[in-house]
């Protein structure tokens, strides 16, 4: 079939594109100025006429795709970028959203050239003057590239068409234009039809576990949007599952939310709109949309993999509601039936291969006080409550997009006001699990003390490790909306975290306990003098603390070593002392050092500033915990067991003695010892004289072996 396109703007995009596929018979005709009705020439003519440039770019995309994929990855993250490449706005305005968004990426989706590059390619070449004398390197980096391509360079040689231009239209006041929200350095895409002061949220949690940092990402999202927009965000407890859930899942979730700052409109309970979903579930089984399948679980299974239909697919209205009675009744027949959508067993999907919409549980619903059995799955319950609580925007992460045609599905056929589902990527850290599941097979076999573990990626545990709520907030609004995949290094994290607890931490001493060394100041008394210092220098707001001084030390081996006789150092938060007499062992160690102390020296002569603590009884002993990694690889796949890839050495204790001040230290504040590392207090001073602190990451990059 030949195709011809007739268009009234520069056709530049949707031409590049047909370079992309040179088999295809293109013809571009640039002197019509008039869009023409799209129409669909009949067999005798064999000629498709197609309207509007990205209209036709997307028809040749799909026509060779067999060729050359220009969708990508995500065929959903394509429209994103064609809306901004589309936009009525000056292109020159989004210069510093794509360079920001380029800064680690070759491509905009995935690893080869899609849609979304060649349409933001031609704005650049329009705008080539202004770009190139830009200051957006990752831009002009990714622009460059682009331009050798074989061919973008035929785009370029190529004589411009003259077009007569169209004035840009000017967005509605009641609606959110398609400029891109910023926000620091972060991006959020703007919502499908949203009208400022009407757009509704909602964060759906289901009471099976702790919330963790996935799920922080999709709450805040939510909350972001309802601020922005003027509108408001909704917390739903999903509870079909209640063999699932428990009451400490649910007060940890709220704990969360309000640990995390959330603000939200109300609570409900999926459970509060039982009665309607049960009637909704009627009158789909009534118009022949549903059926109930009796069919075995393993059996259901390879069918919908083989795309084969139950035998129970085409009975009669009847038979199916007197099956439903008998599910909901939860007798032995209605036990083995599960209420499945009658949609399409060959789709492309096997999600929309007759899915289950209903299913028998053991026990009646502690919320819904009635003797039913029944109850219906999330993928049927929560468009239908959706689209009853008002909420106009769905967000959902990527790993629903699957799903995302069955939602739609439901609200048709219900015929039910449709929400709009948003979709932005989900998060995944290294070396850590996200699945509820899994993180709970860690607490179901003692391998961690429970979902609040300084280990797991729960709110509750990062906290625990020390992490600021205000360091995540900056981690996920950093992200944005982005749909791009996402599997992200966790010191990103710690870094934007350590920005902001490195200033409210007070500085304390202590040295490792395995390997100490005595030090005798031999021109000073041997009473313990108590002289006060900031907590931290660059912070005064911290208040003082009290710092103990003797005649006696002790300091660490590995500072002791690097010393000579004679020598000045500077021993911190006092002053300077000279080295006198350095005595050795056999081995070379260290046992023990005389020195005196300098009133006049100054510590910015010296080279060597090391920590101390006296010689006293009340020193603290310290159990410094190092927290690994949950798993010793990357990431999970479905053919990879669990428990073979754990990392064992997720919990590293060392031993150290601490400052007198450490001991009146409570549980979850966060310190710094100087010279080692940024810690919080995981248990405090207990009867024994010990405590318990668990080490902060710095956010460093990890250190890579070199070959």
């Amino acid at each position: 079939m030949e195709i011809v396109f007739h268009i009234a703007t520069p056709p530049k995009f949707a031409l590049l594109v047909s370079y992309f596929f040179p088999k295809l018979k293109v013809k571009p005709f640039a002197d019509t100025v008039q869009l023409l009705e799209p129409t669909l020439c009949n067999a005798k003519t064999k000629k498709m006429i197609l309207f509007g440039n990205f209209t036709i770019a997307k028809h040749l995309a799909r026509l060779g795709i067999k060729g050359c994929d220009l969708f990508g990855e995500d065929v959903s993250q394509i429209d994103q970028w064609l809306e901004v490449a589309s936009s009525s706005e000056p292109f020159q305005s989004y210069f510093s959203l794509l360079n920001n968004y380029l800064q680690l990426r070759t491509y905009f989706i995935g690893n080869t050239v899609t849609l979304a590059d060649l349409a933001i390619f031609v704005n650049c070449l329009q705008e080539n003057k202004q770009l190139l004398n830009s200051k957006f390197v990752h831009l002009k980096r990714w622009f460059n590239h682009m331009s050798m391509i074989p061919q973008c360079k035929r785009l370029i040689n190529i004589k411009p068409f003259k077009i007569q231009k169209k004035k840009p239209q000017k967005p509605k006041k009641s609606q959110i234009g398609r400029k891109k929200m910023k926000q620091g350095k972060s991006t959020y895409a703007p919502l499908p039809n949203a009208v400022k002061g009407q757009v509704v949220t909602r964060f759906p949690p289901e009471p099976s576990g702790f919330l963790h940092i996935g799920h922080a990402k999709a709450c805040l999202l939510n909350e972001y949007y309802a601020k922005f927009y003027g509108g408001k965000m909704l917390v739903r407890f999903d509870d079909t599952n209640h063999l699932k859930e428990k009451e400490e899942y649910k007060k940890a979730i709220l704990e969360d939310l309000a640990t995390l700052g959330i603000k939200y409109k109300t609570i409900s309970y999926t459970s509060d709109h039982f009665d309607v979903i049960y009637e909704y579930a009627e009158q789909i089984l009534k118009e022949g949309n549903c059926y109930i399948d009796d069919t075995p679980q393993e059996v259901m299974k390879e069918q919908r993999f083989n795309g084969i239909e139950s035998k129970n697919r085409n009975q009669s209205v009847e038979e199916n509601l007197r099956l439903f009675k008998e599910m909901l009744r939860g007798t032995e027949l209605g036990k083995k039936c599960v209420m499945r959508a009658k949609i399409d067993m060959k789709h492309d999907f096997k999600i929309m291969r007759d899915p289950s919409m209903f299913r028998c549980l053991d026990t009646p619903h502690p919320r819904y006080k009635q003797d039913i059995l029944a109850f219906p799955l999330y993928d049927f319950a929560c468009p239908i409550v959706d689209s009853i609580e008002g909420v106009t925007h769905a967000l959902r992460s990527d790993e629903y997009n699957e799903r995302n045609p069955l939602y739609y599905w439901v609200c048709d056929k219900l015929r039910i006001r449709k929400p709009i589902v948003h979709t932005f990527s989900r998060l995944n850290l290294q070396f850590t699990p996200m699945s509820k599941r899994k993180l709970g097979w860690f607490v179901a076999t003692n391998r961690v003390s429970g979902w609040d573990d300084p280990r797991f990626p729960t709110i509750k545990g990062l906290v625990k490790r020390g992490l600021s709520i205000q360091g995540l907030r900056e981690f996920v609004k950093v992200q944005g909306s982005s749909r791009s995949a996402n599997l992200m290094e966790d010191y990103k994290l710690w870094a934007l975290s350590k920005s902001v607890i490195d200033p409210e931490c007070p500085r304390y001493n202590a040295i490792d306990k395995k390997d100490i060394v005595k030090v005798t100041i031999t021109n000073l008394k041997s009473e313990l003098e108590t002289v006060s210092r900031p907590k931290y220098k660059n912070n005064p707001k911290l208040g003082n603390k009290n710092v103990y001084l003797k005649n006696e030390i002790y300091i660490e081996q590995a500072d002791a070593k690097t010393f000579a006789v004679d020598e000045e150092i500077t021993l911190m938060e006092w002053g300077n002392v000279i080295i006198k007499k350095i005595v050795k062992q056999e081995n070379e160690a260290v046992s023990r050092i005389e020195a005196e102390f300098n009133p006049k020296g100054d510590w910015r002569t010296t080279k060597k500033k090391i920590t101390w603590i006296p010689v006293e009884n009340k020193l603290v002993n310290l159990t410094l915990v190092t927290v690994g990694h949950l798993l010793s690889i990357v990431k999970l796949n479905k053919t990879i067991k669990l428990e073979n890839v754990i990392n064992e050495n997720n919990w590293i204790e060392n031993f150290a003695l601490g400052d007198i001040e450490l001991g009146s230290l409570k549980v979850g504040q966060r310190l710094q010892l100087q010279r080692k590392n940024y810690y919080i207090v995981h248990k405090a001073l207990d009867e024994e004289n010990k405590m318990v602190f668990v080490q902060i990451p710095d956010g460093r990059p990890p250190k890579k072996n070199k070959k």
